[in-house]
């Protein structure tokens, strides 16, 4: 009786399971686990988030990062702004809170929690938060829904005049003089 009872059930959940999938389903949305994101492949193909700035200081040169799986998101409200790109060995990180729509913000780590994280390969890193009264400036031009629901696209500038090593080896500090982005961006909740 307890073994008849076991295939039942075993049987039941083989067909629940095989009920909650199709080969051809539509495209779900975005879903959010914890703070990672998980874009299908057909919507990352479409909306890949790119990166680009020019460094002076203890790095120089032209730098673009681009990442096909989106980890930037809009939390609490929209409110909490957070581009997140990486590649390997390289990432670009920027939050604060405040966010209000397209405009012009001054991130600093004691207004607005603002922050900047850039990482280079492994040995190389800066961050604006590291230094008391530093501030960044990010100007976002256009923040507009996509047809992915939860999904919208972002466009923009960004320039921080001291980001300080906070690396394994300490590097003198860098300057971002001209950085822009296009993003694809989670709105959250």
């Amino acid at each position: 009786m307890l073994t008849r009872r076991l295939y039942s059930l075993l049987g039941l959940f083989i067909l629940l399971l095989t009920g909650c999938g199709s080969i051809n389903s539509p495209t779900p949305p975005a879903q959010v686990v914890g703070t990672t994101v998980y874009l299908n492949k057909q919507a990352d193909s479409q909306r890949s988030s790119i990166v680009s700035f020019t460094l002076e200081g203890a790095a120089t040169g032209d730098y673009t990062i681009q990442a096909t799986t989106a980890l930037s998101m809009l939390r609490h409200g929209h409110k909490e702004f957070t581009i997140d790109i990486a590649e390997p060995n390289e990432v670009f990180f920027l939050a604060f809170y405040g966010y209000q729509g397209p405009g012009t913000y001054h991130l600093a780590e004691d207004i607005n929690g603002g922050d900047v994280h850039l990482a280079l390969g492994t040995q190389a890193s800066w961050d604006l938060a590291s230094q008391a009264g530093a501030q960044c400036l990010l100007t976002v031009t256009q923040d507009a829904p996509t047809s992915t629901i939860g999904v919208d696209h972002m466009t923009g500038s960004f320039s921080c005049p001291q980001l300080v090593s906070n690396g394994p080896h300490k590097l003198p500090p860098v300057r971002i003089v001209h950085g822009t982005f296009t993003i694809a961006m989670l709105v959250v909740s």
